[in-house]
């Protein structure tokens, strides 16, 4: 869309340059009439008509008063007449008509590169801007890429410590049939993982929330950590539950999936900091400040 808007730009200054040149050589009706009374003049004039030429060079003039030819031809033909009759006033008359056409094409002129100007600036600006825009448009399109980054980041997160929260009780139904009496560590370990269930599905869809829900998502990790190895510690006293093969596979599942969640929370962690880092950096901190980005927390390490 950005390529888009620069050539239409291009593409509105060629068509606006040629619409302004053909414009500007148009004549207006007036002057049209002009010429045919200064074509008229120019007749009487070849046939040695002065009187009726100069009225008719006049009558063009009132018809435009601001087209300069016409003050040219009619300081020619006084000036066609002075050398003929030596007239001191018609030379006078010339001079004064030749003056008034060269001052009007000077105003004019300027007039008319004024308004060139000015209207090419217009279009300068508005090129300047749409490309500015253009850049913009790219770093808030950047900004929200990377915020998107983070909140899949952060649902990588959630949906492994689901994982584990589900294989959570298999292993402990596991548990649970070759060590009953103790049905103390077996309800701890629940409790931890029906309070980390809750916690998850609270802030599951706020990445980077506030640090204190991330600490407190974190402390409720640990407690699920201390009662899984209270859990082996059991299996160590019951070997029949240690050699178990569905024991076994939870029990690796489990670490495996305790081995990814640390790998998402360093990847979760790293698009954070490019994130972070993006809101402070000219002139992406005035997208972000526009548009009311706000920083992500980092995922502190557990301890």
């Amino acid at each position: 869309w950005g390529f888009l808007c620069v050539w239409f730009m291009f593409v509105l200054v060629g068509i606006s340059f040629l619409v302004f040149t053909v414009g500007s050589q148009r004549l207006s009706r007036d002057e049209n009439k002009a010429i045919l009374n200064f074509n008229q003049a120019n007749n009487y004039l070849a046939n040695n008509d002065y009187g009726q030429a100069i009225e008719y060079y006049k009558r063009g003039i009132r018809k435009a008063p601001n087209f300069s030819i016409g003050y040219a031809l009619l300081g020619a033909a006084y000036k066609i007449i002075y050398e003929k009759s030596n007239d001191q006033e018609m030379l006078r008359l010339s001079k004064e008509a030749l003056d008034k056409a060269s001052l009007l094409t000077t105003k004019i002129g300027g007039a008319k590169m004024t308004g060139a100007g000015l209207f090419f600036l217009v279009i300068f600006v508005l090129l300047v801007l749409s490309i500015i825009s253009v850049i913009l448009l790219a770093f808030y399109n950047t900004l929200v890429k990377r915020e998107e980054k983070v909140n899949v980041s952060w649902a990588q997160i959630g949906t492994l410590y689901q994982r584990r929260l589900d294989l959570i009780p298999a292993l402990l139904e596991t548990v649970r049939e070759y060590a009953k009496h103790e049905s103390t560590t077996l309800e701890n370990v629940i409790k931890a993982r029906n309070n980390a269930q809750n916690l998850i599905e609270k802030i599951s869809s706020i990445a980077g929330t506030s640090k204190e829900k991330i600490q407190e998502l974190i402390g409720s990790q640990q407690q699920i950590e201390l009662g899984l190895g209270k859990v082996n510690a059991l299996a160590e006293r019951y070997p029949q539950l240690k050699a178990d093969g569905h024991y076994l596979t939870m029990h690796k599942q489990i670490e495996e999936t305790v081995n990814l969640i640390t790998g998402a929370r360093q990847k979760y962690n790293q698009v954070v900091k490019v994130y972070n880092a993006g809101l402070r950096l000219f002139p992406m901190n005035l997208m972000s400040t526009f548009f009311q980005f706000q920083p992500k927390v980092y995922f502190d390490k557990d301890k």
